[in-house]
């Protein structure tokens, strides 16, 4: 499978490196991100993230860190059916 995130950061010169920051939807302090999941198996539909991010470093040119969220969906066809996955990574983003 492959999972998907998009972080919303907003105003990346308000963050503090090594400071760990909630995602998910809402909260005034948290971080709002999306997820999508791609397999072979029943389609899958969002309903949360849940975690926090950790800005390591930031440039004018790039943002490091690292995600330590989870991810939960249900299945379209059937909304008894969820399934949950664990994302551990350490991201990069470059500016153009």
């Amino acid at each position: 499978y492959a999972l998907t995130i998009a972080l919303e950061l907003g105003d990346v010169r308000k963050l503090s490196a090594n400071t760990a920051y909630a995602i998910g939807r809402g909260g005034r302090d948290s971080i709002t991100a999306y997820a999508t999941v791609s397999y072979l198996g029943r389609p899958l539909k969002p309903d949360s993230v849940r975690g926090s991010y950790t800005m390591q470093t930031r440039g004018s040119r790039q943002l490091a860190g690292r995600i330590d969220a989870t991810l939960y969906f249900t299945a379209w066809d059937d909304p008894t059916k969820h399934a949950t996955y664990q994302l551990r990574q350490r991201i990069h983003g470059v500016r153009p």
